[in-house]
């Protein structure tokens, strides 16, 4: 067991390497603070300049900050250019009891059922590439046309679409 010296001179370290850390960070927060653009008008006009006996450092530093202004309000976000980033669907991980929500502007490519259904609300995932399905009666199909489908349920109405077109989904709010 440690005597109560040895627990107070370790204390003390503890203590010191605390407080040196805590400076460190404080010099690196400071060193990497962003600077305010009056702070950088500032540090880039800070001479005085005369145009005709007449100082002009605060007409410079004004501009500055004004172009500065302008620049950032003609800038565009990446989802203003580029749109809505695209949503990755793992169609392999969907399986029976995932829900799901589909394009509203995909109902052509439901074989049959997606007319019923309100498309603005999540539907569940039935059969998960299978080759049969329910039909839009809520009849089971062993087998039809394509290799293998998609089976959604909503509020007992169902609807199925081929795999050979895999981008009727909007979102997955659970796989």
């Amino acid at each position: 067991m440690k005597s109560k010296e040895e627990l107070k001179f370790k204390n003390r370290q503890i203590g010191a390497a605390g407080f040196v850390a805590n400076k460190i960070m404080e010099n690196m927060i400071s060193e990497f603070k962003q600077e305010t653009l009056e702070e950088a008008a500032a540090k880039h006009f800070n001479k005085e300049v005369f145009v005709e006996g007449v100082t002009i450092q605060y007409a410079l530093q004004e501009a500055f900050i004004d172009g500065a202004k302008w620049q950032q309000e003609r800038m565009y976000s990446e989802e203003e250019v580029f749109g809505k980033v695209a949503v990755v669907i793992e169609y392999d991980r969907l399986q029976t009891g995932s829900i799901v929500k589909l394009h509203p502007n995909k109902k052509g490519q439901a074989i049959n059922g997606t007319d019923k259904m309100n498309l603005d609300k999540a539907v569940n995932v039935v059969f998960a590439n299978t080759p049969h399905s329910i039909d839009y009666l809520g009849k089971f199909v062993e087998k039809c046309y394509y290799d293998s489908y998609y089976t959604f349920e909503q509020d007992g109405i169902f609807a199925r679409y081929s795999t050979n077109e895999l981008d009727y989904i909007a979102e997955v709010i659970e796989y």
